[in-house]
């Protein structure tokens, strides 16, 4: 992995003089990588450094480098993996006949959870799909 662009998290700042600077943190001080003006200056600003912030994360958690992921997501991929992972989770209950079809847990003679339903373990893939996607979505 060879990551040349300045190392994340970014921020956004009000600029004394007009627009919206985004900013990183260079030895504790915020220093301006970019600035944008005009009428949609906040929200352009918020979406950089969002975008910046977010790829940058990602890179760092898959050993990638975040310009070329950016770069290879900028068709919308993103949103064809959110579908897909939907897809692949489908609509039936996690759990069936007390059985998570994901994990496999047995929730047969557990009081607390019913036979069929979603499961509620955190390290259930179904789980982990199915919150992350909310999360995505922004219906959490």
């Amino acid at each position: 992995m060879d990551n040349r662009h300045t190392p994340g998290p970014v921020f956004v700042v009000k600029h004394p003089g007009g627009g919206w600077s985004i900013q990183d943190r260079d030895g504790g001080v915020g220093r301006c990588i970019a600035m944008r003006y005009g009428d949609s200056s906040e929200d352009n600003a918020r979406l950089l450094a969002a975008s910046y912030n977010a790829f940058d994360a990602a890179a760092s958690r898959l050993n990638l480098n975040a310009v070329e992921l950016a770069e290879r997501m900028q068709s919308g991929m993103l949103a064809d993996l959110l579908k897909a992972l939907e897809d692949l989770h489908g609509s039936a209950p996690e759990v069936q006949g007390g059985i998570c079809q994901h994990c496999g847990r047995d929730y047969i003679g557990d009081d607390s959870m019913a036979l069929s339903g979603d499961c509620p373990s955190d390290d259930c893939p179904a789980h982990i799909a199915r919150v992350l996607a909310a999360e995505v979505r922004g219906t959490v």
